[in-house]
This record gives C-alpha cells, sequence and structure tokens, in this order.
C-alpha cells in the first residue's frame, strides 16, 4: 500500500491503518440488468484489516521492541457500517413475465454451465420452489422431508440435546411448506443423484467436492461416502449473481 509501503513497521500506528481503511470508499456498480447500485466495499475493507493482523503478529514476532500490534487498536464496527440505514422491504417480483424471466435465468445458466454441481443446480431451483432463505434452504434435511404427505416440515431450532444443534429458521418458528409435484420431483432426484455418486448424508444437498478423507470425508465398509456439511449460502448467493439476480 503506498500510504504504509515506505514507513518502519515498528512506527506505524493504529491511526495510520484507520486512514488507510477510510480510504476504501463506497463506489457504484451496474448489475447484471444494467441496474445501478451502491457497493460499500464492506468485504475489502475486512479482508484488508485480516490481512494487516497478520502482517502486525508476525512483525511482533520478529522485532522484540515491538510490544503490541498496532492492528489490535482498530475496531472494525464503524468502518462497515457506514452507510445509512434505511429499513425497506426487499423488492419482490409478483407479476408472472417477472417470474418467468426469473426462473428462464436460472434455467438457461443451468443448462449451459459445464461447472455447475448436481447440488448447486438443484438447490437453486428449490429456492424458487420453496421461497426459502439461502442458508435454510443450505440446511435442509431429509428428516424434514414427508414425501408421504407432500410436506416440508423444518422445526423453528433444534434442541439442544441433539448432534448438531442449530437454530433452523430466521424468527424460530417451526415451517411448514406444501411440496409441489414440481419440487417434489426435484427432490426426488437429489435423493438418486445423492445414491448415484454413493453419497449419505443428512443434508438433501450435500457439499460437492468432497472426496478425500483428510476434508472431513468418511467413508463406510461399502465405499460410501458420509459429509456431514450442506452447501454453504455464500455458495448459493454467488451462483444466483452468476446468473444475473443480485441484489434483487
Amino acid at each position: 500500500l503506498p500510504t504504509l509501503g515506505e514507513m518502519d513497521v515498528r512506527k506505524v500506528t493504529p491511526n495510520d491503518l484507520k486512514k488507510v481503511i477510510k480510504s476504501i470508499e463506497p463506489i457504484i456498480k451496474t448489475d447484471g440488468d444494467g441496474e445501478k447500485f451502491t457497493c460499500y466495499r464492506y468485504t475489502q475493507r475486512t479482508a484488508l484489516k485480516k490481512d494487516m493482523n497478520y502482517i502486525f503478529e508476525y512483525a511482533k514476532g520478529t522485532f522484540t521492541e515491538m510490544i503490541y500490534s498496532p492492528a489490535d487498536g482498530v475496531k472494525m464496527k464503524k468502518y462497515t457500517k457506514d452507510a445509512e440505514k434505511v429499513k425497506t422491504h426487499m423488492v419482490t417480483t409478483t407479476n408472472a413475465e417477472g417470474i418467468q424471466a426469473i426462473m428462464w435465468k436460472i434455467s438457461s445458466y443451468i443448462v449451459t454451465s459445464t461447472r455447475m454441481s448436481w447440488q448447486m443446480k438443484t438447490a437453486t431451483l428449490a429456492l424458487a420452489l420453496t421461497h426459502l432463505r439461502p442458508n435454510e434452504l443450505a440446511g435442509l434435511r431429509w428428516a424434514e422431508i414427508d414425501f408421504k404427505n407432500d410436506l416440508i416440515e423444518i422445526p423453528g431450532r433444534y434442541a439442544p440435546h441433539t448432534d448438531k444443534p442449530e437454530k433452523r429458521m430466521k424468527m424460530g418458528n417451526d415451517h411448514i411448506i406444501p411440496m409441489s409435484r414440481q419440487l417434489k420431483g426435484l427432490l426426488k432426484y437429489a435423493k438418486k443423484c445423492s445414491k448415484e455418486d454413493r453419497i449419505v448424508s443428512r443434508y438433501v444437498f450435500p457439499s460437492p467436492g468432497k472426496n478425500a478423507p483428510k476434508d472431513g470425508s468418511v467413508f463406510d465398509e461399502d465405499g460410501r461416502e458420509y459429509i456431514d456439511e450442506g452447501l454453504t449460502t455464500k455458495g448459493i448467493e454467488d451462483a444466483l449473481k452468476r446468473m444475473g439476480i443480485c441484489n434483487k
């Protein structure tokens, strides 16, 4: 960084670092539909602070006279909340043409993409058919699927004594989704794909790319892979952005 590059690392102060972080200002971007939106660049600011932590921790271990890291004096809360907060409802598409356009974007991308896993393909379609939030869909479990009664029953939260306790729904309330025939077919397809890939998982959309024991995978005596991890929220959101559905 030009501002810090020539400085003695032992003389850098928290104030110097704050100035650099503040210099990363919001910019105007254009989405896939040509609409402009403000990008506050909080991610870049946070990533820069993380790099600063690494650099000055390393310096502390190198120079005995450095008794503290100047990065410790920089609290990021004020630098990731500088935009004026206005409570608004999310933009919603309610007309048939708009919904059709979104579904075309999803399906066209799925058909043409050569890099998407079956997990991500089925998840993005299921997102539109369930109206769940990305994090709620990523954590969808087979125990919540009732094919007999055509329902998805998601508890608001799992009890603390369970093997992996977690809050499932944002408000903590139980949530029931009637299963359309399209959604039912999609979930059965996901089950078939898991079976063909010899994957055993509690999750409907298990994390792809798990193919070695060192990354947390466990194999049973029949060689089937047990994956105790679902898709990530970021993965689903990034897929939607690549399809041109972002900030909507």
